[in-house]
């Protein structure tokens, strides 16, 4: 493919532009004709349905949604720069920490997120993998608060569910929330359920 080809096809990020040539490769290694491999790359969407929890992005009528499974510093620091490429206004992210990370972890993942987002929502995993309610929260908030972020900038829900609903009232014209989701599949139906909500209102 041109490179004229490539800069029109969906899912223009630095790490999906690596990934898809790194799978490119590999299908030509394999032996799978040209026209096929365009015709793959032409179709492939960023949708719930074809790579659900990787930059699935939702339009309602004032802001727009994205949810990803980003969960450590390495994977935010990819997709940061994305999402300020993105926001118009405010970015407000749902965010969390794996439960079986260390303080370290926490760090490193403060240092990544904490110069891309206006508001934080923080919240529980489903699975606390033993940690007590909130405790994770309270390390990143801790984490985010020394990383320059104001304390009214940063709040700690009970749950993801919750986590959300609370996002997406924070929200106002043409600011971006991102979904740091644990749960997809919950997270996709609970935003497209609220998205349908605003079009019957």
């Amino acid at each position: 493919m041109r490179f004229s080809e490539w800069a029109r096809l969906p899912l223009q990020s630095r790490y999906n532009i690596a990934n898809r040539v790194a799978a490119s490769l590999a299908a030509f290694a394999a032996g799978i004709e040209l026209d096929d491999m365009r015709g793959g790359l032409r179709t492939f969407h960023a949708t719930p349905f074809q790579t659900p929890g990787r930059a699935n992005l939702y339009e309602f009528r004032d802001f727009r949604v994205m949810i990803d499974y980003c969960h450590n510093a390495h994977a935010m620091k990819q997709v940061g720069p994305l999402l300020q490429a993105m926001k118009k206004a405010r970015l407000i992210a749902v965010l969390n920490a794996r439960c079986d990370h260390g303080p370290e972890d926490f760090d490193a993942m403060r240092r990544a997120a904490a110069p891309f987002f206006d508001r934080v929502v923080l919240r529980d995993d489903e699975d606390l993998r033993g940690r007590e309610p909130g405790e994770v929260a309270g390390h990143l908030r801790a984490a985010l608060l020394a990383g320059g972020l104001k304390p009214e900038q940063v709040e700690t829900v009970k749950n993801e569910a919750e986590a959300v609903r609370r996002a997406l009232g924070l929200a106002g014209r043409d600011d971006l929330v991102v979904v740091f989701a644990d749960r997809i599949a919950k997270v996709a139906a609970l935003v497209d359920f609220e998205r349908q909500k605003e079009v019957r209102a």
